[in-house]
């Protein structure tokens, strides 16, 4: 059970850096426009 939310955790960790890092990217990208 802890080892599930253990990898729920961590997946879920690493989508969301992801998605941030796209985010900055586009919001970056749209500042120099």
């Amino acid at each position: 059970m802890t080892y599930h939310i253990n990898l729920l955790l961590t997946w879920h960790f690493k989508y969301a850096k992801s998605y941030i890092a796209t985010s900055f990217n586009r919001y970056f990208a749209n500042q120099r426009n």
